[in-house]
């Protein structure tokens, strides 16, 4: 095979048009819905013809199914030494009035 082939080999990165590029950066869109009419008929044009594009398409669609299928887990609350820190963080870039307000909030007092 030729050294400037466009055919990637295992281990190098295929070389993508900037079609493909702007088609990755709406493609969530397109999955999502929002994308306006006139793009997602450009990009099923696109798509028709482009079959790395269509296999990062079914990727993308297949981990939003699977992402789907595993439970929301509420995070932890943060623990008294990280709300402190955030606190010191918080007042030390001058934002002082709103982290007073979050401190009442914390111990229950009204500032």
């Amino acid at each position: 095979m030729p050294r400037n082939s466009k055919k990637a080999g295992p281990f190098q990165k295929p070389r993508r048009s900037s079609e493909c590029r702007a088609l990755f950066a709406v493609l969530s869109e397109f999955v999502d819905g929002t994308l306006a009419a006139q793009d997602c008929r450009e990009l099923r044009r696109h798509l028709r013809g482009c079959a790395p594009c269509l296999e990062y398409l079914e990727t993308l669609r297949k981990t939003i199914r699977l992402c789907e299928l595993c439970p929301a887990t509420p995070a932890p609350a943060p623990s008294a030494v990280v709300r402190e820190t955030l606190m010191k963080v918080v007042l030390s870039k001058g934002a002082g009035q709103n982290a007073r307000k979050l401190r009442g909030r914390r111990t229950g007092s009204a500032s």
